[in-house]
């Protein structure tokens, strides 16, 4: 006996976006409890190290002064046997992360945009010793959006875009200067750089 099942076909795409719907909605919501923290990379870690101590001392090179009250929490990101590994030149180490929540938005603002403003801060010049590895401060993603992001920014050198960038934990590429009339287009999924690769003359056709 042969049964037919092609009537399930609709419904199973039915399934699969409804799922897909409420997978981006779980990583919107997640990336919304995110919204007051910075993640800053590039700082060495070291053992019995005071991660506040160490962000109030970034703040102040920036040129910011901050308290512990303007913090809620800061930690190393991952768990620590993920911490401190050698690479395999062997002769250079890893280091994890350091996660910053900040007590109010505006702390979190202030703190970025002067970071944005001096890209030559190194690990050095907070420890004082250590390598001279360059600190990167970013916004905090969800590990879909961090994916993403990533994958963003490879997209951006491989198909002649100039910028990609971070507000607010949204995503966005854009092919010239705004001067030029270019468009941010934002980027919400792998589905948006699809689309691009499928239509590059029309970088229009993402919802911005």
């Amino acid at each position: 006996m042969i049964v037919d099942l092609s009537h399930l076909n609709p419904l199973n795409k039915k399934n699969k976006a409804t799922v897909a719907d409420l997978q981006s909605r779980l990583n919107s919501e997640a990336q919304i409890t995110l919204g007051n923290e910075l993640e800053i990379s590039g700082l060495e870690e070291t053992p019995n190290e005071n991660p506040t101590h160490l962000v109030l001392t970034v703040a102040a090179k920036l040129g910011i002064e901050y308290q512990d009250m303007d913090l809620n929490y800061v930690h190393r990101a991952g768990t620590k046997n993920q911490n401190i590994i050698t690479n395999v030149s062997g002769n250079r180490k890893l280091h994890r992360s350091l996660v910053v929540a900040f007590t109010r938005q505006a702390k979190r603002e202030e703190f970025l945009e002067h970071a944005k403003a001096r890209k030559n801060l190194k690990s050095k010049d907070i420890l004082n010793y250590g390598p001279e590895n360059l600190i990167d401060v970013n916004e905090r993603l969800t590990g879909k959006n961090r994916r993403l992001f990533r994958n963003a920014r490879a997209f951006t050198v491989e198909h002649g875009y100039r910028f990609c960038w971070l507000r607010n934990g949204s995503i966005f590429i854009r092919k010239g200067d705004v001067k030029e009339g270019s468009p941010a287009i934002r980027i919400r999924s792998e589905n948006d750089l699809s689309r691009l690769l499928c239509a590059q003359t029309k970088p229009d056709t993402v919802t911005t």
